[in-house]
This record gives structure tokens, C-alpha cells and sequence, in this order.
């Protein structure tokens, strides 16, 4: 079965350079959502129609609002 996408060992980014300049740190967090959450916030991204990043920007934000 052939796969799709880049093939094995492609660098999109081989400098490292930050791809979101501005308010995007340079590191990235990688997560695993609960499966009862992922539905939950697909579902909210797309009524509100914006990205998944923004809504777990936003959630964030409120979060560290409330816990500093």
C-alpha cells in the first residue's frame, strides 16, 4: 500500500526557524486529548467556526486567568 505524504526522513523545517513569528513561542507542546474532549472541542471549533488552536488558546488563557 503506498502512503501518502513526504517520504521517510523529509524535513520541512531543517533551519528550526520559528514558523509562527510574533505571539507563537518557538517550542512546541505536544497532547493527547481525553476521548471525551476531543469530540467536544472539534464540535465547538467548527460552530464557532475557528481553529482548534484558537479554542485551546482561548481555554488556556482562561485557565491560567483563574489559576495564576
Amino acid at each position: 500500500m503506498a502512503g501518502k505524504g513526504a517520504p521517510k526522513g523529509t524535513v520541512n523545517n531543517p533551519k528550526g526557524i520559528n514558523q509562527y513569528p510574533g505571539l507563537r513561542s518557538s517550542k512546541m507542546i505536544s497532547l493527547r486529548l481525553l476521548k471525551e474532549h476531543d469530540p467536544l472541542i472539534r464540535a465547538k471549533a467548527e460552530r464557532e467556526g475557528k481553529s482548534i488552536a484558537a479554542i485551546l488558546d482561548e481555554a488556556i488563557a482562561l485557565y491560567l486567568s483563574l489559576n495564576p
